[in-house]
Parts: structure tokens; sequence; C-alpha cells
């Protein structure tokens, strides 16, 4: 899978790191160790970021982009 980072001179980049940070904090706090988090919160909290419509997708969710390109490599084959 290919991994993109932002660029240090490209700010408008990082956007929407800084958003999907915000939607974690929502459920887990700053200052609370992932250990203290059982493994199924983790995976509720998964579930719940990537069926999140977002606008830059156009309103699709990450998991249906996701879906759509596993779907796009494999027909490519």
């Amino acid at each position: 899978m290919d991994t993109f980072f932002c660029n240090p001179s490209s700010p408008w980049q990082k956007a929407q790191v800084k958003k999907t940070n915000a939607m974690l904090h929502r459920y887990i706090p700053k200052n609370n160790s992932l250990e203290a988090i059982l493994v199924a919160e983790l995976g509720v909290i998964k579930d719940k970021l990537n069926n999140t419509p977002r606008k830059i997708l156009k309103y699709k969710t990450p998991a249906e982009i996701f879906t759509q390109e596993i779907n796009r490599v494999a027909l490519r084959t």
C-alpha cells in the first residue's frame, strides 16, 4: 500500500491530518494512554472513523473509497 507524507513546505496538505486527529480525540482524550484502551474499543473507534462520510471524499466514507480501490486493483490483475 502506498504511504504519503505531507511536504514540509506545503501546509495545506496537513489539514486532513489535523482533522482526522481531532476526530480521533473525540474518542481518545489526548492524555490517555493507548494501553488503557481495549483492542475491541479500538476496533469500534476505527469502524466509526472509517464509516464517517468526508467532504474531501465527496461525502463518501474512507471504507467506500478503500473498497473501490481494492476492486479497481483486483480488476487490473
